[in-house]
């Protein structure tokens, strides 16, 4: 076989087998005998083309891309939302603090009013 033996293989079986082919183009060059033994003069070639496993094939490395694109954006989008909320939260303790502030100054406020409004 071209591109993988370098020598003829005879078989008095009529069948050939080959293991363990990698990925690629090959050709099978057959050249039979006839009933009293002679060889014939013409040769015949099979063309063989030996695919990759599936996993290397090119819709899998598609598929690859895709996941690894879809887990990128879902991180990242993990990672904003986490971020958006910790600022929310961060300001919803600054806002609370802020209200808490302004009631402890209203009822500091509050009663020094009416009596300053007595003296005028």
């Amino acid at each position: 076989m071209e591109g993988w033996d370098k020598d003829w293989n005879q078989t008095t079986t009529g069948t050939l087998t080959y293991n363990n082919l990698s990925e690629g183009d090959y050709v099978l060059h057959i050249k039979s005998k006839n009933g009293s033994g002679v060889w014939a003069e013409a040769l015949t070639q099979l063309k063989i083309t030996i695919l990759p496993p599936w996993y290397r094939s090119w819709w899998a490395w598609l598929l690859y891309a895709t996941a690894l694109v879809f887990l990128s954006y879902s991180y990242l989008r993990y990672k904003s939302n986490r971020q958006k909320l910790k600022f929310e939260e961060q300001l919803a303790r600054v806002t609370a603090q802020k209200e808490k502030d302004l009631s402890e100054k209203k009822l500091h406020f509050l009663p020094i009013l009416p009596m300053s409004s007595e003296h005028c």
